[in-house]
């Protein structure tokens, strides 16, 4: 087979026989409202770390007619006849989102994704993200289907805390240690932001301490995704501000019942909060510097458990939301609806639905607590950061560099975040004045179009040519009284009578004729080039 019947059978769409890759897996889940979807799942895509493919019961029905045997057009007469609908745009849609996801045993390179990222790229504020980006997460190493590590934690012991038993006391150990944190910060016997009083010793600590959550909290995710059988689609080794961490991919999840990614969701920031009461008894009995170090660990802990159920920002307590709302990509919907919709909706005074309600709700309430969060962490790390730079400062060129690198890594992205806010927003604004400036000219097109149409000289013309004709056109006032054209002068320009009143004299004052709005005069002129025939 040569190369030209090869490219002639892949753009021959009715004569491409689908043939799926082996080993495909496929969940058959139901949604809040009990209406069934699947999920299926290449788990050769993706370097082995597999893709996933969310589909509809139509859709099911297509791909259990892709038996490796059938043509297109066989799947679609077969589809036909079983069904009565010719799914021609759904069959399309279903082999493109199976072909770009490997499910027919090669990837489609995704050419346009990374032409958008290439364009993307030249925004500096764009570079200057994913630059900082790196300096704040880099991947160290990965590994796909990383169950073994998992699996082996999860035999060790790590199941306990998935029975009955083991949530009841994980549960009380949770409250004992919150009700001892709160008796220590009442006390004030451990500083929450220093060391031995150095605030330098004091913010290094709580950056392990934060490392080490991120660690904790990806593990309770880890290992409740080996609870309910699926796999850890990808663990990963990172430098996390500057220090290493762990993180896994919970995509495999898809495949799961809702009820189960909840779990899986409230894993991770109950893990977190189960070390973080562990560090509550230590602070509670060690009034020295572990003690403190304990209570810095445990207030981290406990406040990473607070913010990450925090639905309004994009962590898990957003995932749990959606998931309780069966709503996928809730912020991203309702960030979108409150840019371009909600002042729209206003400005008319239209309707809402509940739906529209909800969304513009949530998007706003997503927009300023996003804001509200930049401001909050760049004031934090302002007036922490005055009393540690000074004991760099102090310290000579080697603690002036570690500031400007702290500086780089943890003032930077939050600047950078901001600035990339506030430009999208004005940006946002400037394409929607953008657009409703082109929604007017284009109605004023179709207004001077639709008035073309009533002219006998235009009659037949196509409406694309219309449409054409009217950009040309250019508005001109007239005063009362005043002539328009003048008998004998040449012609340059027809005119068509948008409103008022007109009369054609002829070369003794004589009215001719009278021209209403609609009407059109001066044709004539243009197409055999004699001087104009009468004053108007």
């Amino acid at each position: 087979m040569d190369i030209y019947q090869i490219v002639r059978e892949r753009i021959e769409y009715a004569t491409f026989v689908p043939r799926l890759t082996s080993d495909i897996e496929r969940a058959d889940l139901r949604r809040r409202d009990g209406s069934a979807y699947s999920v299926i799942k290449n788990p050769h895509g993706d370097n082995g770390a597999g893709r996933y493919l969310r589909i509809e019961p139509e859709d099911k029905a297509l791909l259990e007619l892709m038996d490796g045997q059938r043509t297109i057009q066989d799947i679609l007469i077969e589809a036909l006849q079983r069904s009565g609908v010719f799914a021609l745009d759904r069959l399309a849609r279903l082999t493109s989102a199976l072909s770009v996801n490997g499910f027919f045993g090669e990837e489609t390179p995704r050419v346009y994704q990374r032409l958008a990222i290439e364009r993307a790229q030249r925004d500096p504020l764009t570079r200057a993200a994913l630059l900082l980006k790196r300096l704040i997460v880099w991947d160290i190493a990965r590994w796909n289907n990383a169950d073994s590590v998992v699996a082996a934690i999860y035999r060790s012991g790590g199941w306990l805390a998935f029975t009955p038993v083991g949530a009841v006391v994980i549960g009380a150990i949770c409250i004992a240690g919150v009700a001892l944190w709160v008796g220590e910060v009442g006390s004030a016997r451990h500083a929450l932001a220093t060391i031995d009083g150095s605030f330098l010793l004091g913010l290094l600590a709580l950056i392990l301490l934060q490392v080490l959550s991120i660690s904790v909290h990806e593990a309770g995710h880890a290992l409740a995704i080996r609870h309910f059988g699926r796999r850890v689609r990808r663990l990963g080794l990172a430098m996390y501000y500057l220090f290493p961490c762990v993180y896994v991919d919970s995509s495999d999840m898809a495949m799961s019942s809702r009820k189960a990614r909840i779990v899986v969701s409230l894993a991770g920031p109950i893990g977190g909060m189960l070390v973080g009461a562990l560090c509550a008894f230590i602070a509670a009995n060690d009034g020295g510097v572990v003690g403190g170090i304990a209570f810095k660990a445990a207030s981290l802990f406990f406040f990473q458990f607070a913010l990450n159920l925090v639905p309004i920002l994009e962590l898990d307590g957003y995932y749990i939301l959606t998931d309780l709302l069966d709503t996928p990509m809730l912020r991203q919907r309702s960030i979108a609806f409150a840019r371009s919709a909600v002042m729209r909706k206003l400005r008319k005074r239209e309707r809402w639905t509940p739906t529209e309600i909800g969304l513009a709700i949530y998007g706003v309430l997503a927009i300023v607590t996003s804001l509200l969060m930049i401001a909050f962490a760049l004031s934090l790390w302002e007036s922490r950061m005055q009393v540690a730079a000074t004991e760099l400062l102090a310290s000579g060129l080697v603690g002036a560099l570690i500031l400007g690198l702290l500086i780089v890594v943890f003032i930077g992205p939050l600047v950078i975040a901001l600035a990339l806010r506030i430009v999208g927003w004005i940006r946002g604004v400037a394409r929607s004045r953008a657009a409703r400036t082109q929604r007017a000219r284009q109605a004023a097109l179709q207004d001077r179009a639709r008035a073309l149409m009533k002219v006998p000289f235009f009659a037949g013309l196509s409406p694309a040519a219309y449409m054409a004709i009217a950009s040309h056109l250019v508005d001109e006032h007239a005063d009362a009284g005043s002539a328009v054209v003048t008998i004998g002068e040449p012609g340059d320009r027809f005119y068509l009578v948008r409103s008022g009143a007109l009369e054609a004299l002829d070369g003794d004052g004589a009215v001719l004729s009278a021209i209403q709005p609609g009407q059109g005069f001066g044709e004539l002129a243009l197409l055999d080039r004699r001087p104009r025939g009468a004053t108007v």
